[in-house]
């Protein structure tokens, strides 16, 4: 019933026209592309690292991730992902070790990546799942998964989960520290705004401005309604102070630490009082990092970056 009533609130939405390199056929080549194509099933790293894209930092044990065959019937487009599980600790990551370069002025770096969410546990408040950096204290952006168990943003709902895209850098205007799916009353909308078990393509895209500032972009796709109409986009992530701007407002955004643009990491970093043993966090895939589109212009769905073979 929660997924008919999200499917049909996408439907109803105005038509997003949102521009998509790769829509005349060509397909774009990736900084790093990754989806574990052809790997086998397990949690040796060398299948984790997927040929030695990604890294494992100390702070993370290999037990609390594996390469799986992608579930089927939820949105996968892809033959496996990467299943996070929040282990013995609360936080589980991976990192890309294609050093990217520090993002120059006037380019742009989009990053795109599929994602299923599982957690269950009404403990679960928020943590952040993937930015630049691993820690908070050296990123200038990361996304905020805000668990079944949030109350601060209307009433927990064991059936959802938010997003908010967190700014790090210090005097960003107004105070703006992130932008989410929140309504203008900062709370969730009803039946969403994304669902357990569903996949979703994610991407971002920081556009560099000067030395000191970017713009910041995102759109969101319901893969399983379509992968080519995002049911999400700039226009829809408010800000966390009174929900008069969006990412739409284009506003200029201070870096935190700029050099570190350069980096990614995902996983499920802080979690609250939900881990142990075989708790089944998330589900990854389709990773790419294409510089230099246009601002503005999306890397767009899985098949669109050279080495993607949808299934």
């Amino acid at each position: 019933m929660i997924v008919g009533s999200l499917a049909a609130a996408s439907s109803s939405r105005r038509e997003r026209r949102v521009r998509t390199a790769g829509g005349g056929g060509e397909q774009l080549t990736a900084r790093l592309q990754s989806d574990w194509a052809g790997i086998s099933n397990g949690n040796d790293w060398t299948q984790l690292s997927d040929g030695g894209i990604w890294d494992l930092p100390s702070t993370s044990t290999l037990s609390d991730a594996a390469i799986i065959d992608a579930p089927g019937g939820i949105g996968w487009p892809c033959e496996k992902v990467c299943k996070f599980e929040s282990g013995d600790s609360n936080f589980f990551c991976i990192i890309g070790t294609v050093s990217l370069g520090e993002l120059a002025v006037g380019h742009a770096r989009n990053i795109r990546w599929l994602i299923a969410y599982y957690l269950t546990d009404a403990n679960d408040y928020n943590h952040h799942g993937t930015g630049d950096r691993q820690a908070t204290g050296d990123s200038n952006w990361n996304g905020y998964y805000w668990g079944p168990g949030d109350d601060e943003h209307g009433a927990a709902d064991p059936d959802r989960w938010g997003l908010s895209w967190a700014q790090l850098g210090s005097g960003n205007p107004n105070g703006v520290g992130q932008y989410g799916l929140w309504d203008s009353s900062q709370n969730w909308p009803a039946g969403g705004p994304l669902l357990r078990v569903r996949v979703y393509q994610f991407e971002i895209q920081t556009y560099r401005v000067d030395t000191t500032t970017y713009r910041f972009h995102s759109q969101i796709h319901d893969v399983i309604v379509s992968d080519t109409v995002p049911l999400y986009t700039d226009a829809d992530f408010l800000d966390n102070v009174n929900r008069s701007t969006s990412l739409a407002s284009n506003t200029l955004l201070n870096w935190h630490v700029v050099a570190n643009s350069d980096g990614l990491y995902t996983g499920n970093n802080g979690l609250n009082g939900v881990y142990g043993a075989g708790v089944h966090h998330s589900d990854v895939g389709c990773w790419a990092i294409v510089d230099d589109l246009a601002e503005g212009v999306f890397i767009g769905k899985y098949g669109n970056v050279i080495g993607e073979v949808p299934v």
